[in-house]
């Protein structure tokens, strides 16, 4: 529990930091927490550095570890390039259109995904809520099994540590795009919502880090499986 416990330092220290910094100095709010400013800096070099270290024990480890690294890994670089769209303001591209949104990252699919849903529940209600239930319904049905295979091996494994943390950042993501889809969302406290919006993306990248943190402590190549003693 101990990284559970690093990590909710970290979350409480950055949004204790994050929101009194606001509310001692709202007219910063812009260089705290717009695009590109302080806090989504932040959060763009938390993802890049858990991308770049779960590399790095994918070099280091072996069997479930390695696999526990490449996923690593690859969320943190993921949720990297989604913090900087993708590199298309620093290197001038433009991002391709889908459906009226120019994609600048996954978040802009939701919203797309969002659009098209709303269009055809215009169109067709009764329709859209036969076939979107029916996808809903076959989708549960096809991954209950295997996700509750996936939950025991990890509820079991010596790696539990990691995947907690990952499940942490995963759930942080979540209720970020809940705010930035104006699902959770109240005009008259805009500026509050979006701070904890950027506020949930850094600790997600946080989490990350403390999840590779755990990982370095399991043993390397060549050792027995588990965690080592720290």
């Amino acid at each position: 529990m101990k990284h559970l416990f690093l990590f909710l330092v970290f979350f409480s220290v950055t949004v204790a930091l994050g929101l009194g910094a606001y509310l001692l100095m709202p007219e910063w709010w812009r260089y705290l927490f717009d695009e590109d400013y302080l806090v989504e800096t932040l959060s763009a070099a938390a993802f890049l550095a858990a991308g770049v270290w779960g590399l790095l024990l994918v070099r280091a480890r072996e069997g479930e570890a390695r696999w526990a690294a490449a996923g690593l890994s690859a969320f943190a670089l993921i949720g990297f390039l989604d913090e900087i769209s993708f590199g298309e303001r620093w290197f001038g591209f433009r991002a391709p259109v889908v459906y009226w949104k120019r994609i600048h990252g996954p978040h802009d699919l939701i919203k797309v995904a969002r659009r098209l849903s709303e269009d055809a529940i215009e169109a067709d209600p009764v329709l859209f809520v036969l076939v979107a239930g029916s996808l809903v319904a076959l989708c549960l049905a096809l991954a209950f099994k295997p996700a509750l295979r996936i939950y025991r091996a990890a509820v079991a494994s010596p790696l539990r540590p990691v995947y907690l943390m990952a499940v942490i950042a995963a759930v942080l993501l979540a209720a970020s795009q809940a705010i930035d889809q104006r699902i959770l969302f109240q005009r008259e406290h805009r500026e509050v919502f979006i701070a904890m919006e950027e506020l949930f993306e850094l600790n997600a990248g946080l989490a990350l880090l403390v999840a590779c943190f755990a990982l370095s402590k399991s043993q390397k190549k060549g050792a027995a499986d588990g965690f080592g003693r720290t």
